[in-house]
């Protein structure tokens, strides 16, 4: 037992005593919300120059109210709020031909595009103001056209298509001798408040719902699924070049003339499920000062940790053991890497469902999904994080499985390392490892 506490010892200190290690502690956050930021400022810095848009009115109406929206817009939405600084271009229309028009005139627009004359043309039918028929075709033809120097989404195209259908609802309201302000009121959307179910405390008093902003609670399960993830992928990679990298100096010869295979695995074991829970708690703490700060802590299920520590501790075990296995098995980073691509499919898996878990974490699809052990301990705690109604045998019956399944992937990970620890040249196919995990 203190051989293997030495050598966890000594992986603990290789892998956190390094600048990679600190530099991933310190560079993590950039990489994490570095989009979000690289986003805002290219919000703030995008280009501002006037957009100027032809519109072929066929209808003869809509020109001028456009043009006064125009107008409202480069008056008061071109700048933040808050700093002032122009964040959208203005738009400036041109009024085109009368109808009928023809390709030759399409071409000629299309050619002042290319020149970036203008920025879009715009052809507007006819029937664009006119009532539909509610006794008429099923077949909606579109009745608007917009030719733009890309075809996606564009502040400028959004604020016509939202203009233009103002202006056309306006016109069939009075068609259809409506009042407006009675539209108005009936359509008017509902003030709905999103709250969480209530609960009664220890002591059997009923406690009201809460409520708080969607996109943060949204956000805190996506965040203790990221930590986890993020604390797998810094200390499994690591452990795989360290093996292979032994293998090469021949440092595992001299090692297995003291300790067995097996304390070599739990001494690395030890130590990786220590990196991992150094990481975690460095990054919750810095979290919670965060959130603390931004008046967000209260949100932030601090009774998950219970569950979290375990969860993290076995899926260190499980994925790390994996990790070992493979590298023991190969003497080039290549090879290993060709081996690992099932493995990080599976470490991957919980990422591409987890929207299903946090919008439905009490349904079947989330739950059975949870049982499964390689993807228990990410989508468990994130099924936890979004509601607070998880049965209570779900997470238990999910550490068991996931207990069971690691202990599986240490014995069958000691076994290959037991015989490819010393071999060297081709790596083996995965058939040839199940036959080691099989003979020992």
């Amino acid at each position: 037992m203190f051989k293997i506490f030495v050598i966890a010892r000594r992986e603990y200190q290789a892998m956190v005593a390094t600048k990679a290690f600190i530099l991933s502690l310190v560079l993590m956050p950039f990489f994490m919300f570095g989009a979000i930021a690289i986003q805002t400022y290219m919000a703030r810095h995008a280009d501002t120059s006037p957009k100027t848009m032809v519109i072929l009115d066929g209808t003869g109406k809509l020109y001028g109210p456009l043009e006064k929206l125009a107008h409202e817009r480069n008056e008061h939405q071109l700048f933040d709020k808050k700093d002032a600084a122009q964040v959208r271009s203005p738009i400036l229309l041109e009024k085109g031909p009368p109808p009928p028009w023809n390709d030759d005139l399409r071409m000629a627009l299309s050619d002042r595009i290319r020149r970036n004359e203008i920025y879009a043309f715009a052809e507007i039918d006819r029937a664009a103001v006119l009532l539909p028929s509610t006794s008429g075709p099923l077949s909606n033809p579109p009745l608007v056209r917009i030719y733009t120097q890309a075809v996606g989404y564009s502040d400028v195209t959004q604020w016509f298509i939202d203009s233009l259908n103002k202006l056309a609802s306006s016109s069939r309201i009075e068609q259809a001798k409506l009042d407006p302000r009675l539209v108005t009121a009936v359509m008017a959307p509902l003030n709905v408040q999103n709250l969480a179910p209530f609960s009664r405390s220890s002591s059997g008093k009923i406690q009201k719902a809460s409520s708080a902003d969607r996109s943060v609670i949204f956000f805190i399960p996506m965040g203790i699924m990221m930590l986890m993830f993020l604390s797998l992928m810094l200390v499994t990679q690591p452990m795989l070049t360290s093996i292979i990298e032994e293998k090469q100096q021949r440092i595992a010869e001299v090692l297995l003339g003291s300790v067995s295979p097996f304390q070599i695995m739990m001494g690395k074991l030890i130590g990786i499920v220590a990196v991992g829970l150094t990481f975690v708690a460095i990054y919750a703490a810095g979290g919670y000062l965060v959130a603390q700060h931004y008046g967000y802590a209260q949100l932030i299920p601090l009774n998950l940790l219970i569950w979290f520590i375990p969860f993290e501790m076995l899926a260190c075990l499980l994925f790390g053991s994996i990790f070992i296995a493979v590298g023991a098995a190969c003497t080039e980073i290549k090879d290993a890497q060709s081996l690992l691509m099932p493995v990080m499919l599976v470490l991957v898996m919980p990422m591409m469902i987890w929207n299903v878990a946090v919008t439905e974490p009490l349904g079947h699809l989330a739950t059975w999904l949870s049982m499964i052990p390689p993807a228990t301990p990410m989508l468990m705690m994130l099924r936890m994080a979004a509601t607070p109604m998880v049965p209570m045998w779900q997470p238990m019956l999910g550490m068991v499985l996931v207990l069971i399944t690691a202990m599986i992937a240490v014995f069958a990970a000691g076994r290959v390392l037991r015989i490819g620890l010393l071999m060297q040249g081709k790596a083996p196919r995965w058939h040839e490892l199940v036959r080691w995990i099989g003979r020992g």
